[in-house]
């Protein structure tokens, strides 16, 4: 079912406390498992910028494979969480780490006993992956860690940004939440996620995702400055304090724009909306469509008002691999004025991709159903790519 909402709101802010997020991350997690299969989940949210519409997911990256032994030289720096999340190898660590994409940082602060590192980061034009690792705070059993608050800016300036403490948990080829690890889901008796925070080291790794599409490279040589405040638990909303110190850290960004922009002027199907410009980096992607007000040809009380475009959501790389979820976030969609049917859908992705072999974007069609899903015809089988998706070629 499409959502119908007016250029008004797109520029409305809606702020969404950070543990209804969390929870609600969590919730979506444990039905995609159930499940089995990608469901889409959107929550609106915005920080102090206009037009921006944050999409929050519970996407993470698909299920790791083994780690090859000439890894390790880069796992001695790499996060676990980061790794992991974007489904990283040897040879892409060493190709970030080269175009100075992922950077060690290796920043600590001690408080209270408890010592917060900044581990990595990871940045492209429009988005920064930052990495940091909690020693010293010993987490009871089954207990969910929380922050009580976290102050993000770039250069002075607040920052638009989600995070949250890597649970162990990452997005299946299908969408569905798994173990990085490739162990069988385990719920708690009340049918909950067993999350797994707590590292062999006995660490806890938290980690945050800044946006800015402004402009290109809008993170490079920018200072960074990340304050974390007491140290608790989540007890089902509600804040527990179990340390009560603050840790601060400040650094400069680097960053690579190795990105590739294609211009296209490829229709999707029916629905009225032509792809115009394409941008894939190594952790994000990037379109921009001319989107009519109306582009499904339906009656509007409302002059303004948008019915939602088919949405980015995937690639298909040159040997033929499919990767039709890829979403990690946050991402923003919405036009660039009121005046203007340009329409941005961009967003940071589940896994490391080389930009010169993704052949083509993938947009989800309009789905009603579960049963739309599966093909009758095809004892139940999942429906043919073209068939689920608009395929539009890079080249």
């Amino acid at each position: 079912m499409r959502e119908h909402n007016t250029i008004k709101k797109l520029q409305e802010p809606v702020d969404i406390p950070p543990v209804v997020l969390e929870k609600s991350q969590q919730a979506f997690e444990k039905i995609k498992a159930e499940a089995g299969q990608e469901t889409t989940y959107r929550a609106v949210r915005k920080r102090k910028s206009p037009r921006r519409i944050w999409v929050a997911a519970a996407a993470a990256a698909a299920l790791l494979g083994t780690v090859s032994v000439g890894a390790a030289v880069y796992s001695q720096w790499w996060s676990k969480g980061l790794s992991e999340t974007l489904h990283a190898d040897e040879e892409q660590m060493q190709k970030l780490d080269a175009d100075k994409a992922a950077s060690s940082v290796n920043q600590a602060v001690t408080d209270q006993g408890v010592t917060i590192t900044a581990v990595q980061s990871i940045v492209d034009n429009y988005y920064a992956h930052l990495s940091f690792k909690v020693e010293g705070y010993e987490l009871a059993q089954g207990a969910e860690p929380g922050i009580n608050s976290i102050e993000v800016t770039v250069d002075g300036e607040d920052a638009d940004w989600n995070g949250g403490f890597y649970n162990g948990l990452v997005s299946g080829e299908s969408g569905e939440a798994v173990y990085a690890d490739g162990t069988e889901i385990e719920f708690t008796e009340d049918g909950s996620l067993v999350e797994r925070y707590v590292q062999e080291d006995g660490s806890l790794e938290y980690d945050i995702t800044l946006m800015d599409t402004s402009q290109e490279g809008a993170f490079f040589g920018k200072t960074v400055r990340v304050v974390f405040t007491d140290l608790g638990t989540y007890e089902k909303t509600e804040f527990a304090p179990v340390v009560e110190g603050s840790w601060e850290l400040e650094w400069t960004l680097q960053g690579s724009g190795e990105m590739r922009t294609c211009q296209l002027e490829v229709p999707l199907g029916e629905s009225g909306v032509t792809v115009q410009e394409a941008q894939v980096s190594p952790i994000s992607l990037r379109v921009i469509s001319d989107v009519p007000k109306d582009p499904y040809g339906q009656a509007m009380e409302d002059p303004e008002s948008l019915c939602e475009p088919p949405a980015l959501t995937g690639v298909v790389m040159k040997d033929g691999t499919v990767y039709p979820y890829l979403y990690l976030g946050p991402g923003q969609q919405g036009y660039e004025s009121e005046d203007s049917t340009r329409y941005l859908d961009t967003f940071a992705i589940d896994r490391i991709l080389d930009v010169n072999q993704v052949e083509s974007l993938l947009f989800r069609k309009e789905i009603l159903s579960e049963e739309d899903l599966s093909s009758e015809e095809g004892g139940g089988e999942e429906l043919p790519l073209e068939e689920r998706f608009y395929v539009v070629p890079l080249s």
